[in-house]
């Protein structure tokens, strides 16, 4: 596992940040967070399942560190005779990173979905099948796992757009996420839609902002020194929520709510006062303001995806089943289309050849229930034992919570 990784499924045993998915034939290796989970929380709601989702860290695939962790991962699954469809899932990859790892891809025999944060692919190449979103990475793998046809096109918008009375300087969305690839799917799909070329830069703290239009990951460490990650807290959420209200530009916030082991108890309760009195107060100033979400989750969660929704819902707030819906449909509502072309398979452009051996230690790892140490929160201790795995607790702070100012008068003091 890399650093800055959020979530894993082994052998049936969540780690950390991870929902209750049923078991399967598809093995993930994600260089993000909620994007494995928001993949593993499709592909169970499309009737699969999965063997092991295995977090790198969404630094792995930068040039520094070259992707050491998801190319011993795929491997890893390459070997495994369980898997029989291999997910690929990337936060923005460094081009050279990017391309040896599509290399090791080209020389397996199993069909390999996958998706690189950003790109715009119009063509699956060989056994490998390009995703624009994380909700179509999920459909194809269950296709593939199924045995039925991979279609030309997945990302349709689905549902009504629901009708919208917003005044004259309402034009503008405000994407407020917990999860960085949820909010890094958001800004794409919005620059997409906007007709804006992807610069690969943008304002800190924010994943996206142009026009009026603004996408940020509030799990990043700019949002969270010393506070708890939003998927925790719902506190700097609703401080963002106010702020985007006042904003007279702003006709929808969107957002997501990421349930499972680690998240808290009951997100939707804890943001629904929020939600309503900013709705009170912009019906106050004889205007809407809209609420569109995803919730990721399965019906199998603790917190339990129907409940989730229906709180949501009583509130007004439009739900949507993924993050690549809920996003469509706030762009629709404000009359932006996103065109979507279909796509076909092509022969690989070049044939590869790797050496796909692994260590014994990693066969280990993917045939047996994992033994953790786990750092922190002792929440997380929970899902393991529950699930078969075993666990040591080692329990640890941040010094003077996390406060650097407070930290270096105490380093000065010893």
């Amino acid at each position: 596992m890399g650093p800055d990784w959020g979530t894993a499924i082994i052998s049936g045993v969540p780690l950390a940040f991870a929902n209750v998915v049923k078991p399967g034939k598809i093995g993930i290796v994600g260089a993000s967070g909620t994007g494995i989970q928001e993949v593993t929380v499709q592909i169970d709601r499309f009737g699969g399942g999965i063997t092991h989702a295995l977090g790198t860290g969404g630094r792995d695939l930068s040039d520094k560190i070259g992707a050491i962790t998801m190319l011993d991962a795929i491997k890893a699954l390459a070997n495994h005779d369980q898997t029989e469809v291999i997910v690929i899932v990337s936060k923005p990859p460094a081009k050279e990173v990017r391309d040896e790892v599509v290399t090791l891809l080209q020389s397996l025999s199993k069909p390999v979905v996958a998706i690189f944060l950003g790109e715009d692919p119009h063509n699956h190449e060989g056994n490998i099948y390009y995703a624009n979103t994380l909700e179509e990475t999920a459909a194809i793998a269950v296709d593939l796992a199924k045995g039925n046809p991979v279609k030309a096109n997945y990302n349709e918008l689905q549902g009504e757009v629901p009708a919208v009375e917003l005044k004259q300087e309402q034009k503008t969305i405000k994407g407020l996420y917990s999860g960085g690839t949820l909010g890094y799917e958001a800004a794409t799909l919005m620059k997409r839609g906007l007709g804006l070329a992807d610069s690969g830069s943008h304002e800190e703290g924010y994943l996206f902002k142009a026009n009026g239009f603004e996408v940020a990951d509030l799990g990043d460490d700019i949002y969270t020194q010393g506070k708890p990650h939003p998927m925790i807290d719902p506190e700097t959420r609703i401080e963002f929520f106010k702020k985007a209200a006042q904003d007279e530009s702003t006709a929808i916030i969107l957002f997501d709510v990421v349930l499972g082991y680690g998240s808290h108890d009951d997100m939707a309760g804890a943001l629904l006062p929020g939600i309503q009195k900013i709705q009170e107060e912009a019906k106050a100033q004889g205007k809407t303001i809209y609420f569109v979400a995803t919730v990721c989750g399965t019906p199998q969660d603790p917190q339990g995806l129907a409940e989730q929704k229906a709180k949501l819902e009583s509130a007004g707030v439009i739900i949507r089943d993924s993050n690549n819906q809920a996003v469509r449909t706030a762009l629709a509502m404000l009359g932006i289309q996103i065109e979507e072309q279909d796509k076909e398979v092509v022969p690989a452009s070049q044939e590869s050849k790797v050496e796909i051996t692994t260590s014994s230690e990693l066969e280990k790892l993917l045939n047996e229930k994992p033994s953790v140490i786990n750092v922190g929160l002792k929440k997380f201790t929970n899902a393991i034992v529950e699930n078969g795995g075993r666990v040591v607790q080692f329990d640890w702070r941040p010094v003077a919570g996390g406060n650097p100012r407070m930290r270096k008068i105490l380093s000065l003091l010893r």
